[in-house]
Parts: structure tokens; sequence; C-alpha cells
């Protein structure tokens, strides 16, 4: 059984949302209307989209990107960021993922790093060059 809460945080996954692996095509297009290559997507209606090629269960990759889409959905659930602008709601919560995803990579000892892809983080006049 799920349980988890955010670090230094109240929220907690209360109920769990649904999982699905599928096709990358369903994937981006929740994660970023089919403009993209994402490997998650957390959808409110429909809950958490992996790529059918990933296997959270045996692959610590894998598992954290299941971590990052947990986290969109406690952000959604308990309205982190909600009164935020559009794209500042976006960048907070991607910045917020990517930590919490980090954060787990580390604590595995795993020398892998993610982060917000340039392409969308400039989508909010936000660069890293």
């Amino acid at each position: 059984e799920i349980s988890a809460c955010l670090v230094g945080s109240e929220m907690c996954i209360r109920d769990r949302p649904p999982v699905v692996l599928v096709d990358k095509d369903i994937v981006a297009k929740y994660a970023c209307a089919g403009k993209c290559r994402a490997l998650g997507a957390y959808h409110p209606n429909y809950g958490i989209a992996l790529d059918h090629t990933l296997d959270p269960l045996n692959d610590d990759l894998a598992r954290s990107i299941l971590i990052h889409e947990l986290v969109h959905y406690l952000q959604h659930e308990n309205g982190l960021y909600a009164n935020n602008s559009e794209c500042t709601r976006w960048l907070k919560r991607e910045e917020h993922a990517y930590s919490a995803q980090n954060k787990f990579l580390r604590k595995i000892q795993s020398t892998t790093r993610v982060a917000i892809p340039s392409l969308f983080s400039n989508r909010c006049g936000v660069g890293s060059g």
C-alpha cells in the first residue's frame, strides 16, 4: 500500500491515484499536448500515466518518475501553488517534483539527476542560459 507525504509538509496521499502504463503518445498528450517526449504525466481526471516501457517495480529511474508524478498528484489534491499565475504555478510545481525526484535518487545513491528541460522552463521566460 502506498503511504507517502511530501518531505517537510503535511501533504499526504489520502487515496491512491490510478497508475497506468500506456503508449508514449498518450503520456505526451497529457504532459505537453503531444509536444514533448515525457515518460510520465499526471492528469487530474485519469491519474498517472507512465510510458509502458518503464518498470517502476524493478528500475530506480522509473520509480523516480513515478515519484515525480505522485508529487504532482499531491500538489493538485492540496491546491499547492494554485494561487500563482499559470506559468508560475507550472514552473513551481515542476521544480518541486524534480527536487523530490532528485532527493529519491540521492537517497538510493544513484548518480543520475534530473532537471526541467530548458525548452520547457523557457516557456515561462525563465531559462538556464
